[in-house]
């Protein structure tokens, strides 16, 4: 599932699932109801939730900067997204510490 995807079904949670009545609602209320089914998140979830926030605020500014990057690129990130979903990685820490035995001296 690519970001778009997971920011559309985000959205569709938060507006649909969440409240059935969300399309009679003011902004006023749906500020509040959107508020309050953040607050019931626990911290993995907020944290996810607030990630594909930023994501979705940006995505004009992601989108922009994805097209002026040439398609070697391109596939060079889906790659490394690949590998990632796939548990391929390398930890943060692990870089950190690699690096850091590297060049303490």
């Amino acid at each position: 599932m690519d970001n778009l995807q997971i920011i559309k079904l985000f959205l569709f949670k938060v507006y649909f699932i969440f409240d059935k009545n969300v399309l009679a609602m003011n902004i006023a209320e749906l500020k509040l109801n959107f508020f309050r089914q953040i607050d019931r998140l626990d911290k993995v979830k907020l944290e996810e939730a607030y990630g594909v926030l930023l994501n979705y605020l940006n995505s004009k500014d992601d989108l922009d900067e994805w097209n002026n990057l040439t398609a070697e690129q391109q596939k060079g990130i889906m790659d490394s997204i690949e590998q990632l979903d796939n548990n391929q990685g390398i930890s943060h820490s692990d870089v950190i510490n690699k690096y850091k035995n590297k060049y303490s001296a």
